[in-house]
């Protein structure tokens, strides 16, 4: 059974099982690389133009992901360490927390749902433009190698705190679901940016 972003995993009565999940979350996460790596074209006018000076510029949405990603890999990192060999054939189980915060990245909801980012996840105000691609496929190799890991153990057996709000507690591939989900609402959204009639 494919992965697609717009399924309703509560109401169905056939849920993909863990392993299917983190197949397509692999696929997704290499197509955001693709994609957003394919950036790098765009001239500084345009990684830096803002819509008004409230909103992102493409370079903030990247900077933004790096800023997301990075405070999750040590988390990751040991709770892989303390997981279990496992086939991960069980439907995902997300708990309420993990609900929550996927339900506030949901691509889905992009025009129905605006979240404030937390401090620590926010981007720079101006992104340094020269290291800028380079930290973010850092990041996103980082992200790679824990989702490979994932694949190889009980996914589900072990839990991380999100690193903005420790009481939101989740298993680690809802953890990865999150993550790369997230990734692909701002990849929505400087799709957005590139088409606005303003835009360099």
């Amino acid at each position: 059974m494919p992965y697609t972003w717009g399924r309703n995993w509560f109401a169905m009565a056939d849920k993909p099982p863990v392993s299917d999940v983190l197949a397509g979350l692999l696929t997704d996460l290499d197509r955001h690389t693709r994609e957003i790596g394919g950036f790098m074209r765009l001239t500084s006018e345009q990684l830096t133009w803002r819509p008004s000076p409230l909103k992102w510029s493409v370079a903030h949405c990247i900077d933004h992901l790096i800023a997301q990603n990075t405070p999750y890999e040590k988390p990751l990192t040991l709770a892989l360490d303390r997981a279990h060999p496992g086939k991960n054939d069980r439907p995902l189980r997300m708990s309420l927390a993990g609900r929550l915060l996927y339900n506030s990245v949901d691509p889905a909801l992009i025009d129905k749902r605006k979240s404030r980012t937390p401090p620590m996840f926010r981007p720079a105000p101006e992104p340094d433009l020269p290291t800028l691609f380079d930290r973010f496929h850092t990041s996103q190799h980082r992200l790679r190698d824990r989702l490979v890991r994932a694949q190889e153990v009980d996914a589900q057996g072990v839990r991380v705190s999100s690193p903005a709000m420790w009481l939101f507690r989740f298993n680690v591939a809802t953890a990865l679901r999150i993550l790369v989900v997230h990734e692909e609402r701002h990849l929505i959204q400087m799709r957005k940016i590139l088409a606005l009639p303003g835009f360099p």
